[in-house]
């Protein structure tokens, strides 16, 4: 009985926020088109698993989103850890990733649905490929910032490489390990939908995108509510034509103003996203109360596929780029809040005491002890946000039309013109490329007193 009260408590802030929705709804200044009644969209939900039809679009739709991240988990613990472990290794897959990483992987579903047709394989390739790289790069930072001291005293003892890696790095590596898998969760959900949004006649993201163009509201959130209850859990489950297609839109300057455009929406959104998400993650593993209310909206939000707000972003902000900006925000808050959270929460208190006994006040403890000992998770989830706000970005060009790479990309997509996708590709690559590297700096230089430093 006791357990049962404390998982109601534990979850009230999501019936409050269900009662926010029905208040603002019914009585509030939001249209009932804009914003449908709790009981219209159950409604509408309880119509759609009558027909079945909810559940054949689940059954195509989790199919395409479990095989890919399965694939991406297994494969990309693998290369993380050898990544760590073995300096020719690193040598030949970091290039890659740095290269692969921020590159927006649904600017990849033209070249999937060319290369892999309409059916599940395209899907299933770029969910394993989004996956992959969080899982790769949590894999890799978390086995570099395992205490040499244990892999020394390890081999003092006559353990192998194998034995090391598998007995002392690995466990050692796990709590990043589990960060990206939770991130790479969200991504499979995120570009399952994103996936059938553009290549697809079944799955949530076709039905949602069909139900939204009919006028269907209250059965387009029901949707969106199932695919948002799905991932709420599992998350508590725990070329030469190319280059020279770019060389003349440099020439008539079209490749900067897309870039620029692109690049000032990202900056605009990941900013605005990583400056709520870092306070509120420290307050939430401080404080009790915060805890309480943001944990379980936070654990929903995160594998929900954000691309999911678009239609409701635009209702709301209009076609031009506030709307663009605030998906971009919404999208780079969770991985941020959740690196923070985790990272704050998993300070050793014994340090926090010590700090406090010799007379630290609450904020010298946070900022000279909780925020740097905490500072390689948050700053893992700001090295997740970054290529986020970049495929949301591209994304959101690419649904919306209008001057962007994505826009472009779609543009040249409609026509066939393979060339122009896969400019916008190199184009989009070479910038993720270039910001990783700057973020990748960013973290040496802010860990140089770090163990993973030593790597």
């Amino acid at each position: 009985m006791g357990a049962t009260l404390n998982t109601l408590w534990r979850y009230t802030p999501l019936l409050i926020c269900l009662a926010i929705w029905e208040i603002l709804a019914t009585a509030g200044p939001v249209s009932n088109q804009l914003l449908p009644d709790v009981a219209s969209v159950g409604k509408a939900l309880w119509s759609l698993i009558l027909d079945g039809e909810l559940l054949r679009q689940a059954g195509h739709s989790l199919y395409r989103a479990a095989t890919g991240f399965v694939l991406a988990v297994v494969i990309g613990t693998t290369a993380g850890l050898l990544m760590a472990t073995f300096r020719g290794v690193r040598l030949v897959v970091n290039p890659i990733v740095q290269m692969f990483y921020p590159m927006p992987k649904s600017a990849l579903i033209p070249v999937m649905m060319i290369w892999f047709g309409l059916g599940d394989m395209s899907k299933i390739v770029l969910i394993f490929i989004g996956c992959l790289l969080p899982v790769v790069i949590s894999a890799y930072n978390g086995a570099r910032g395992v205490n040499p001291f244990l892999i020394w005293s390890a081999r003092s003892l006559g353990a192998s490489r194998t034995s090391t890696l598998v007995q002392v790095t690995l466990p050692a590596a796990m709590p990043e390990i589990l960060n990206g898998i939770r991130t790479a969760l969200a991504f499979a959900f995120i570009l399952m939908v994103s996936s059938e949004f553009v290549i697809a006649k079944d799955g949530f993201g076709y039905l949602i995108s069909q139900l939204g163009d009919g006028g269907a509201y209250e059965a387009m959130f029901a949707v969106i509510l199932v695919v948002a209850a799905a991932g709420f859990t599992a998350d508590r489950l725990r070329l030469s034509a190319v280059l020279e297609r770019i060389y003349n839109n440099a020439l008539n300057g079209k490749v900067f103003m897309d870039l620029g455009l692109t690049l000032y929406r990202a900056a605009a959104g990941f900013f605005i996203g990583v400056a709520v998400a870092i306070p509120l993650g420290v307050m939430m593993a401080r404080n009790a109360g915060v805890r309480w209310f943001f944990d379980p909206l936070v654990s929903i939000g995160f594998p929900m596929p954000k691309i999911s707000f678009l239609p409701i972003f635009i209702l709301w902000f209009g076609i031009f780029d506030t709307s663009k900006i605030v998906m971009i925000a919404f999208s780079c808050f969770f991985p941020v809040v959740s690196a923070t959270y985790a990272g704050t929460l998993g300070v050793d208190k014994w340090v926090i005491w010590s700090a406090r006994s010799f007379g630290a006040r609450e904020s010298q403890v946070l900022r000279e002890v909780v925020l740097p000992m905490a500072l390689p998770q948050i700053l893992t989830g700001i090295q997740i946000a970054v290529p986020v706000g970049l495929i949301t970005t591209v994304v959101t060009e690419m649904l919306m039309g209008g001057p962007g790479i994505g826009g472009s990309m779609m543009a040249a997509g409609r026509f066939a013109d393979s060339v122009g996708v896969f400019a916008g590709i190199v184009e989009i690559a070479v910038l993720g490329a270039i910001v990783v590297k700057g973020v990748e700096r960013m973290r040496a230089y802010l860990l140089r007193w770090h163990a993973e430093a030593r790597h």
